[in-house]
């Protein structure tokens, strides 16, 4: 009697081991497999030769608290099927501009916060904006960002007052088992047509991507156009 009711403990020991295991996996899946996606980006900076003084570099280590990285770890509901992240400086004043497209089986979202360093984790969360979009919608974005290959060069075709950084962003893309990164140049976004940078504007891949989700086509023209005018570094 007593061997069988210690049999059955072992048993109900081992039930539970497995059951915190696949909560633990579970929880990892749901949250897009944080430990496989570097946000500092430090290793895709590292693999693409950037200089550690670089102004784009340096400007992403000031920032401590990454929005993205506490939108993935607290994620609830279903779990992520994917993701497409997408964070560079804002083109007015260079705030961190992180931009955020997830998707379960069931519902696809994107979030945006605009911060500036000095702001607290309360601060960034009032400033981030969230809303439902398409499934459809979101799908036709991931393939697009699932396609996209690293530049051999991001500097700027046309530089403004000779500004032409080595790059401009990070793009992450979580297909549900690994991360790929790529750097971002300012073309990536928009580009000028003349170096007086004057209308019209050419969409990059990114805002080709994400013009369905972000404003109407001719007023995201208008506000990257004055955005792009005014860097003054």
């Amino acid at each position: 009697m007593n061997h069988s009711m210690k049999s059955c403990r072992i048993n109900a020991l081992v039930i539970l081991v497995f059951l915190v295991v696949l909560n633990q996996l579970v929880v990892a899946q749901a949250s897009g497999s944080k430990l496989s996606c570097d946000l500092s980006y430090k290793s895709v900076m590292e693999e693409n030769k950037i200089d550690k003084i670089d102004w784009v570099r340096r400007w992403f280590a000031t920032y401590n608290k990454p929005p993205a990285k506490k939108w993935i770890g607290v994620w609830k509901g279903e779990p992520l099927v994917s993701w497409v992240l997408i964070e560079h400086p804002n083109f007015h004043a260079a705030e961190r501009t992180t931009l955020w497209l997830a998707r379960t089986k069931s519902r696809a979202v994107y979030w945006e916060s605009v911060q500036v360093d000095y702001h607290s984790v309360e601060q960034i969360e009032k400033r981030t904006q969230r809303k439902e979009i398409k499934l459809d919608v979101y799908d036709k974005v991931f393939s697009l960002a699932s396609s996209w290959k690293q530049a051999e060069t991001l500097k700027p075709k046309l530089p403004i007052d000779d500004f032409s950084p080595e790059f401009w962003g990070v793009a992450t893309v979580f297909d549900g088992k690994e991360c790929r990164q790529l750097l971002l140049g300012l073309d990536d976004f928009m580009s000028c047509e003349t170096k007086e940078c004057h209308k019209p504007l050419k969409s990059g891949k990114i805002m080709k991507a994400l013009e369905p989700i972000l404003l109407e086509e001719k007023t995201l023209r208008k506000v990257l156009f004055l955005n792009r005018q005014s860097f003054k570094f």
